[in-house]
């Protein structure tokens, strides 16, 4: 995904291209602050004594790399060491004869081999990361879907990548563990998307608008009058709300899935149908009473 170790540098000098107000947070260009890069800057230097000093001793590691190990390396019943297993012993999880466990400063790869870099003086010596500046070189050299293969791996362990720092501060959380368990940043990663925590994402739920109860009772309380000659009971009352809401929210579900929806009925409308429906011969009486009284109305004013 990113560059290896070796050339990454550790904190022999950093690579990739230099540090500008704007770059790429996966294929997307955003902008980098000017406080954000101070304080990468300031990391960076305040980093490179520390692990120049190798202050942070990593725990014990296998390793195979002959350099840094002990002067002699124990082999199995009168074998000859082995650089690496055969295929059916690396098959079986075996280690090659010449694996011991290390101790000393700097990172193991999957070879089994000690990272190495040029001090001063031109000698080999082991290394740790600097996260800061080898978490920006990595980022900065990693193609667009490189980026997000590690965004999307960090996301699905719970943490928060969404603009370029995040991205940043994700590969130095990475360039850190390495410097931690004391090897390389291509093995970390490989065990990190095999064994990284999937934190189980929250569905959020959608949220709909209604009318309120009070509001849809005074109305209904009217119309029940004009229907039945009388008001809701308060179970009939109850029951009405209680389906107007439910049409109002089946109507803001269906427009949710795009394309003509109609409109939820005007309350008066629904509340009308339901008192016909609720107590269909009473509302035939009434009707008929309307008609009646509307008819003797008219008989008197003969």
């Amino acid at each position: 995904m990113a560059r290896s170790p070796q050339q990454t540098g550790g904190t022999g000098g950093t690579g990739g291209s230099s540090i500008t107000p704007t770059t790429t947070a996966g294929s997307n260009q955003v902008t980098v602050s000017q406080d954000f890069i101070d304080a990468l800057i300031a990391a960076a230097s305040s980093q490179t004594g520390q692990y120049d000093n190798q202050q942070n001793n990593p725990p014990p590691r296998w390793a195979t790399d002959p350099r840094f190990g002990p002067t002699s390396v124990g082999v199995f019943k009168g074998q000859a060491p082995l650089s690496r297993p055969s295929a059916g012993a690396e098959a079986l999880g075996a280690r090659p004869a010449n694996t011991y466990m290390y101790t000393g400063p700097g990172l193991v790869d999957s070879d089994g081999q000690v990272l190495t870099r040029r001090d001063e003086d031109g000698n080999e010596v082991p290394y740790l990361y600097n996260p800061m500046q080898d978490g920006y070189n990595a980022y900065v050299t990693a193609t667009p879907q490189e980026r997000e293969l590690v965004a999307d791996t960090l996301r699905d362990a719970g943490y928060t990548i969404e603009n370029v720092e995040d991205y940043i501060d994700g590969y130095a959380m990475l360039f850190e563990q390495a410097n931690l368990a004391g090897l390389s940043f291509d093995r970390v990663w490989r065990e990190f998307k095999m064994y990284a925590p999937k934190v189980q994402k929250k569905v959020s739920r959608p949220t709909y608008r209604v009318t309120s109860s009070d509001d849809i009772k005074a109305v209904a309380k009217s119309v029940a009058y004009q229907t039945l000659g009388r008001a809701f009971t308060d179970e009939e009352a109850d029951q009405f709300v209680k389906t107007y809401q439910q049409l109002e929210v089946s109507t803001q579900q269906a427009a949710a899935g795009g394309g003509v929806v109609e409109a939820t009925p005007d309350i008066g409308v629904a509340a009308e149908q339901f008192a016909q429906k609720a107590a269909p011969s009473e509302a035939d009486a009434y009707r008929y009473l309307g008609h009646a009284n509307a008819f003797f109305k008219s008989l008197g004013a003969i």
